[in-house]
């Protein structure tokens, strides 16, 4: 991780923020040092989930909710998640107030590596405003003896 790191003042913030299509973010910012302004644009690079066909062989060995991709999005982003069984499973999108915006998935599936694309949508169809919202996932096994697996993870929807 890099971050930038010169000397600190109370003059000192972020002035624009982009994303571009490849999910990228840019922050642009200024710090005083010695009576003048030095100006910094800082590149964000995300790194893009392990892919399917990258798992290893066989079904999942444990429950998993990965971080969204990319994350700042616009427009859509996708949830990747693992089931190592048979679960009865529930991916919800939540606003920062806790009211449900959107549920992705809500059934039955199989063992094995899923994913869900989400276009920024709510229940209505409508686009919803930049903000933060959590994806929260809630997995029942349907057979066996595991326990119920619940994660959430925070997703940030920039326009």
């Amino acid at each position: 991780m890099a971050r930038y790191d010169g000397p600190r003042t109370s003059n000192d913030g972020a002035t624009a923020l982009a994303l571009d299509a490849a999910g990228n973010v840019y922050v642009t910012g200024s710090s005083q040092r010695g009576g003048s302004s030095v100006y910094t644009t800082i590149k964000y690079v995300q790194t893009p989930p392990v892919s399917v066909a990258d798992e290893p062989g066989g079904p999942p060995t444990g429950y998993r909710l990965a971080q969204n991709y990319p994350n700042p999005f616009n427009p859509s982003t996708t949830i990747h998640y693992d089931l190592p069984q048979a679960s009865r499973v529930r991916l919800t999108i939540y606003d920062v107030m806790g009211r449900e915006v959107i549920r992705l998935a809500d059934g039955d599936m199989t063992a094995g590596y899923h994913q869900e694309v989400w276009n920024g949508e709510g229940i209505d169809g409508r686009t919803i405003p930049t903000g933060i919202y959590i994806a929260r996932l809630h997995a029942t096994p349907t057979a066996g003896v595991t326990k119920e697996f619940t994660k959430s993870i925070k997703m940030l929807l920039l326009k």
